[in-house]
Parts: structure tokens; sequence; C-alpha cells
């Protein structure tokens, strides 16, 4: 979100996006509530999909610039590393992310 009276960013404010799949899992990593956390941990990929969709799903889409246009480099990125789970717009992008952090909890990293 941003400063703006209207919820804009700052002119001249420039946003560093993640532009690799690897970036944006350690980037969220960092962002990652208790919450998020657990539910990464102890429920099926399904059920961490849609319970972190309007929470950490809209806090990606928001923080990673999903929505913008120098988000392709990152869609690119999740698509040819993730075929199962295209990135076409911030939702897509957003729900693949979701799923590699639930196997990067899974995996003790």
């Amino acid at each position: 979100m941003g400063c703006g009276p209207d919820g804009s960013r700052p002119k001249g404010l420039t946003m560093i996006y993640p532009r690799t799949l690897e970036d944006a899992v350690s980037r969220a990593r960092a962002i990652l509530s208790v919450e998020d956390r657990d539910v990464l941990r102890n429920c099926t990929l399904e059920e961490a999909g849609w319970r972190l969709h309007m929470t950490l799903g809209h806090q990606l889409r928001n923080e990673f610039g999903l929505w913008a246009e120098e988000a392709g480099a990152l869609f690119d990125d999740i698509n040819a590393k993730m075929p199962h789970r295209l990135a076409v717009e911030g939702d897509s992008a957003s729900a693949a992310l979701i799923d590699a952090l639930w196997h990067d909890a899974r995996s003790g990293t």
C-alpha cells in the first residue's frame, strides 16, 4: 500500500520487485506471520492455498507488484519452474508462490 492520499506510491519511488521464484520465496519468508507458517506446515496444499489467498496472497500481490507490468519476469520464471501452476496474472502468481512456500516450509529450509 502506498503513502499518497489515494493509496498511491509517491512519485519517483521505484519499487524493486522479485524477478525469480527463488527471490520471491526468500523475500516472502521474511514477511510470513506465525499464523501463515502454521498453515503452511500443518495444512494440505489445497487447504493452505484457499486459507492464505485473501491474506498472504493479497500481501504478496501488493508487495511484489503482481499486478504491475514489471511482474512479467517473475511470471516467466514461475512458469518455467512450475509449469503445473501457470502465472498469468496476480491471483495465479500469488497462488503459485503460496504453493512454493508450502513446499519450502516442508523442506526444512
